[in-house]
């Protein structure tokens, strides 16, 4: 090969080399952030769903030191609800 022709195939060879590098990257970092909506999800619903019981024993007559010992929540968060 000439040596413009082989300067050409490296240049060639690392652009792929790079453009791939560049797409699993992304690839890797869409799955970690699919992983970490995941993850906030499931803890949004948690805590909905904490919020929802101790609204539904708030509405019982459960006391609030009753309340926050069971769910968790704060005093503050209780009288918010």
């Amino acid at each position: 090969m000439k040596t413009y022709e082989l300067s050409e195939k490296r240049r060639y060879d690392y652009q792929l080399t790079v453009d791939y590098a560049e797409e699993k990257g992304l690839e890797k970092g869409l799955e970690r952030g699919r992983i970490e909506g995941r993850h906030e999800g499931a803890k949004k619903g948690r805590h909905e769903t904490t919020l929802f019981i101790a609204r539904q024993m708030k509405d019982k007559g459960a006391s609030l030191e009753f309340i926050v010992a069971t769910t968790g929540l704060t005093s503050e968060q209780l009288k918010k609800i």
